[in-house]
């Protein structure tokens, strides 16, 4: 998996509608599943307590953030 200076890099085909569990200190993706619980819990298992959290909008949906 690429990264860049802030994390990850997502591809989104991959990842499209899923929950990505992220590790705060290394900034791997070290997880995903279907609903935040489920990567949660996922991350936890592989011994990360406070995992950050990121969901993945599905190709056909739209994001538009505002600052």
């Amino acid at each position: 998996m690429e990264q860049n200076e802030n994390g990850p890099k997502i591809n989104d085909g991959r990842y499209a509608g899923r929950w990505l569990a992220i590790d705060p200190a290394t900034r791997d993706i070290i997880a995903e599943g279907d609903t935040l619980e489920d990567a949660r819990d996922r991350a936890r298992s592989r011994g990360v307590a406070n995992p950050l959290m990121h969901p993945v909008p599905r190709s056909d949906r739209s994001f538009i953030g505002i600052a």
